[in-house]
């Protein structure tokens, strides 16, 4: 059984630390991790940017959603 690794962003919108998540989950899923990527927010530009081997997980909204999203930006 490989490692897994849960990476958490905001949304998929142009940034940098999408694009620097993107880019690590990719290497991660390639050195045989199993990686799953949970986004907050569904879509954005860079939703279909999402690497091979990496598992996309959109968190359903929920009443504590708002909470948990501006944690995440902090």
């Amino acid at each position: 059984m490989n490692p897994r690794v849960a990476l958490l962003l905001d949304n998929l919108s142009v940034g940098g630390a999408q694009r620097m998540t993107l880019t690590l989950a990719g290497a991660l899923a390639r050195r045989g991790l199993e990686v799953d990527l949970l986004v907050c927010a569904p879509g954005g530009a860079l939703a279909d940017r999402i690497p091979a081997g990496v598992r996309h997980v959109p968190l359903e909204a929920t009443p504590g959603m708002y909470l948990r999203r501006l944690l995440v930006r902090r």
